[in-house]
């Protein structure tokens, strides 16, 4: 088997093997030529050749002109027929060539094939590849200062662990989440708590709300915001909200709110006491999608803003009141 040869050393291969065949060659073939001419007249056309006769070539010329042509005969055999070998780039080393960056990460497993079947169904949660962690606060019962955020009011209270002790607002921290168990009676309040998240990132909790309660058909609120740096109350940011519109009806609305717009779009499906829904906000650079218990709500919406935030808080206009639980935050970068 032939070895593998490059580009460039083929085309020397050829270039040498032209040079032989069209100059060295033919000097050599110049002596026998003249001998074979004259031998061809005299003795196959039986001629009389006037003039001296040539030469005849000994066996030193016929063997060198028989290896002359074998030179020609396998340059340009071994420069066609040889396998050609593979371009390296000359900035690498052997080493650098095999060897993965020091950053890398990646990690090579043999997956068997298998034959998979697709049945189409409605839009599911989509699977994150970075295995989530809890929100290291809300794990075991604080809210971390360093994390959280108040919105808005009075200064609060910071305890030896560097936790928020936000009793008076109705927010409990409770291990694996918060409870929200709040009533307003002479104004309208609007509180809750924001920490600054990843332009690309998913947010999953749970929501349970065993009751919400209403005066004159106004309309308490629990929301779950995106929001930009510049939180401004409910006029800045989306919000996804359980609230209730009727003193009557007990079932509560679900709506997609855009504080920019000023303007809130129902969403198809409602909230019963005491059920436990599962929600998942997906952040997509500048777009939010919204999944709730594995099922894509709606189209994504856009975020027109930069710095994003996730905000957990209530509106209750006065004389309404709620009784709520966040459990399971998961927040993960993706």
């Amino acid at each position: 088997m032939l070895p593998p040869i490059t580009d460039e050393f083929r085309f020397i291969v050829i270039t040498i093997t032209l040079i032989w065949s069209v100059l060295i060659l033919p000097i050599l073939l110049l002596p026998f030529g003249r001998y074979a001419v004259y031998w061809l007249r005299t003795s196959l056309f039986q001629e009389k050749v006037r003039g001296r006769r040539p030469t005849k070539p000994s066996c030193t010329f016929f063997a060198a002109l028989l290896v002359a042509a074998a030179i020609s005969v396998l340059g340009a055999a071994f420069a066609d027929s040889a396998p050609r070998a593979a371009n390296m780039d000359v900035t690498q080393t052997p080493e650098s060539a095999q060897l993965p960056s020091p950053n890398s990460q990646a990690t090579i497993t043999n997956t068997p094939t298998s034959t998979v079947t697709i049945t189409p169904s409605q839009t599911p949660t989509p699977t994150s590849s970075v295995t989530p962690t809890f929100t290291p606060d809300l794990v075991n019962g604080c809210i971390n200062s360093d994390i959280w955020t108040p919105f808005m009011g009075e200064a609060h209270s910071i305890d030896s662990r560097g936790c928020w002790d936000l009793q008076d607002w109705g927010f409990i921290s409770k291990p694996n989440g918060i409870s929200i168990k709040t009533f307003s009676q002479d104004t309208q309040s609007i509180r809750g708590i924001y920490q600054i998240i990843n332009h690309y990132a998913r947010i999953d909790f749970d929501v349970n709300i065993s009751k919400m309660g209403t005066v004159d058909d106004l309309e308490p609120k629990l929301m779950f915001g995106i929001v930009p740096s510049s939180l401004r109350s409910q006029d800045t940011g989306k919000y996804l909200s359980y609230q209730r519109e009727s003193i009557i009806q007990d079932d509560l609305f679900v709506k997609l709110n855009d504080g920019t717009l000023n303007r809130g779009d129902y969403l198809p499906l409602r909230y019963v006491y005491g059920e436990n829904q599962h929600v998942t906000l997906m952040i997509d650079g500048n777009e939010l999608t919204l999944y709730i218990d594995g099922n894509q709500i709606e189209d994504s919406t856009h975020l027109p803003f930069e710095v994003q935030f996730f905000w957990i808080g209530y509106d209750l206009p006065p004389g309404t009141n709620m009784d709520a639980e966040v459990t399971n935050i998961i927040i993960t970068d993706q």
